[in-house]
């Protein structure tokens, strides 16, 4: 799991104020994709969300625009569109298209997602990210005691880094942007 590693030390050295939910969600996004929306909403609806968010997005300012969360996922920030290096109908079709093909709660990744949780207990154990292992391992036993689910940022995370994104796959990102 270096790779793990690698991609949770490099998101906190981008947003050093996340907090364990953020590495948490961070987590989750890589082993389930775009799959935490409670309906199987249309891309109509997808795309009328983007609307609606981008009336809120207004410092998008050193905002990452395409950032690699690991295994072939990608976090696309609507700064894509403020930029036009996308239009919203090209993000909110990548991001549906990731959406219907992203992976069920299988086996395989839920596997993938507990020994990823481990490996952010591991990396705290170490001293290479500023929590007590033993504050993760309960804040992770919390979570779980309630099911694996997409959670939302920290406060922190929001109030420093207003993120506004939609999670796309690699295979479907490249078909808009060239990312390789």
């Amino acid at each position: 799991m270096k790779k793990t590693e690698g991609v949770l030390l490099d998101h906190f050295n981008r947003y050093p104020k996340m907090q364990i939910e953020d590495f948490v969600k961070l987590i989750y996004q890589n082993s389930f994709g775009p799959k935490h929306m409670d309906s199987n909403p249309s891309l109509k609806t997808v795309e009328d969300y983007i609307h609606e968010e981008l009336k809120s997005f207004t410092n998008y300012s050193g905002t990452h625009q395409v950032e690699s969360i690991g295994n072939d996922y990608y976090r696309v920030s609507l700064s894509v569109i403020k930029s036009q290096l996308m239009t919203i109908q090209d993000l909110a079709k990548a991001f549906y298209q990731s959406m219907i093909e992203s992976p069920i709660a299988d086996d395989d990744s839920i596997n993938t997602f507990t020994s990823q949780l481990k490996v952010l207990c591991d990396i705290i154990s170490k001293d290479k990210i500023g929590f007590e292992k033993k504050n993760c391992e309960q804040w992770i036993e919390e979570y779980l005691d309630y099911g694996i689910r997409s959670i939302r940022h920290s406060e922190e995370y929001r109030e420093n880094y207003f993120p506004h994104y939609r999670i796309v796959h690699k295979s479907v990102l490249k078909d808009y942007l060239d990312i390789i």
